[in-house]
């Protein structure tokens, strides 16, 4: 549990700009007891943490829970090319653990990444940062860089805990407008509208027994659904909870982008730093959307969005077809053709090659345009193709933290779920989960 001081302190140490403002965090996470057979994890990192964040305009409360779906020590994997331009998969063996892991308070709609650095006496010493929802904005927190060493600071490390800034994330967005202070607020209600609409439909047709054969309107071919394949047991109620396991993938422009920031030159050494901080940054991206899925609240439906591998590409060889354009000096890449490409290259490598996943989201850099319409986009998947192993991919524009957890979220719900427009939403994605807690069970029926 974090708690979070909103009420007077003592003035700030930072500017009051662009956002930005000095906060206190302190640790009051109550002493473990510690009984035979407690590892360190769970001392030092337990399931429940206390916060208490002293903010000039008030207090807050936040209650952190750790969130077990997404795992600071999954799976990892290189892509490698072969001489005949092929590419496989390498698996890295022996993935050295993190002293991190990621929690979420649903009340507040905090993600967190809490990391533990150890003090001299071995104790655990808890840094965090993330997203935090206060009213209707989101603050990005993290440490501050100031020195609370002087003498008229000296008592506060004991008294309020350690400088923090919070920052508004419509600075770090450069949204300036109320038209797109409320367009972000909107597209985080989106899926969750979809999904009732879903549910809504589900009920109407099952009220008047006329589910049939089902018509993926995504699809160019509108070729109906076997009546066999989508016929209902009406004696089943729908279940409570599904799971859909993502693969991250990054590629060639985060890698370069983390790769950038990296000051050793000892190759190995630096090649494992940018994996770690790939890794721990998307991690907390996933957390932020498994939180999105969380919150939708509805008694009927549950979503648990798992993260379950990283697949790093280093080089985009496999992507050689995706077509460029320069708009005022910004490089574009064409969305359809990269997302044709990852598919092809999906397809190619092969299901006994790669992981086992529901869907897989690779992460760009890259600004993304579509051909068709001349628009920048944020994101782009295949819609309604739950069941199409063919085209379970999805590519996201990764920005800030907020903005790229609502595009992740946001395509995710339209390839395993929804279409754009809600009046021509199929009811048989919500129909695909009703047999089977994992969607890749159900789709091999």
């Amino acid at each position: 549990m974090f708690r979070l001081f909103l009420n007077k302190c003592p003035t700030s140490v930072l500017p009051e700009s662009k956002g930005l403002e000095s906060v206190w965090l302190k640790d009051t996470t109550a002493p473990l007891k510690i009984d035979k057979g407690t590892i360190n994890d769970d001392i030092d990192l337990p399931n429940e943490l206390t916060f208490h964040l002293k903010r000039g305009s008030g207090d807050l409360t936040l209650n952190l829970k750790k969130n077990q779906d997404i795992n600071p020590n999954a799976d990892e994997y290189f892509v490698r090319k072969l001489k005949d331009g092929q590419s496989v998969l390498v698996k890295i063996e022996n993935v050295e653990k993190e002293d991190v892991a990621y929690y979420q308070d649903k009340e507040n709609e905090a993600f967190v990444t809490v990391r533990c650095a150890k003090r001299s006496n071995e104790e655990c010493d808890r840094s965090l940062y993330g997203n935090i929802r206060i009213g209707r904005r989101s603050y990005d927190l993290r440490p501050a860089e100031i020195d609370v060493t002087s003498r008229e600071l000296s008592d506060v490390p004991g008294f309020l805990g350690k400088p923090y800034t919070l920052q508004d994330e419509e600075y770090i967005r450069g949204y300036s407008s109320a038209e797109n202070k409320e367009t972000i607020h909107a597209s985080e209600k989106e899926m969750e509208e979809g999904l009732k609409v879903l549910l809504r439909r589900f009920d109407a047709h099952k009220k008047h027994g006329n589910i049939g054969p089902a018509v993926d309107t995504s699809s160019a071919r509108n070729v109906p659904a076997s009546s066999n394949r989508w016929a209902i047991d009406k004696s089943r109620q729908l279940k409570k909870a599904y799971e859909v396991e993502v693969a991250v993938l990054v590629d060639e422009s985060i890698w370069s982008l983390y790769s950038s920031t990296v000051g050793t030159s000892n190759p190995i050494a630096r090649v494992g730093f940018v994996k770690r901080k790939i890794k721990e940054s998307f991690s907390h991206i996933m957390n932020g959307v498994n939180l999105r899925y969380k919150t939708i609240d509805d008694p009927r439906i549950s979503i648990r969005v798992i993260l379950c591998d990283f697949i790093f590409l280093q080089d985009n060889s496999p992507f050689t077809t995706s077509k460029d354009m320069v708009v005022d000096g910004t490089q574009y890449v064409e969305a359809k053709t990269y997302l044709l490409d990852l598919a092809v290259w999906d397809y190619k490598v092969g299901a006994n090659r790669l992981p086992l996943f529901d869907h897989g989201m690779l992460f760009t850099s890259q600004n993304l345009y579509l051909k068709s319409t001349q628009d920048p986009i944020q994101g782009l998947t295949y819609t309604g193709e739950v069941c199409n192993t063919a085209s379970k991919m999805s590519i996201v524009q990764a920005k800030d933290y907020v903005s790229t957890v609502c595009s992740a979220a946001h395509e995710l719900a339209h390839r395993e779920i929804s279409d754009y427009h809600i009046s021509d939403i199929p009811s048989t994605p919500v129909l695909l989960f009703e047999e089977k807690r994992f969607i890749s069970e159900e789709c091999a029926n």
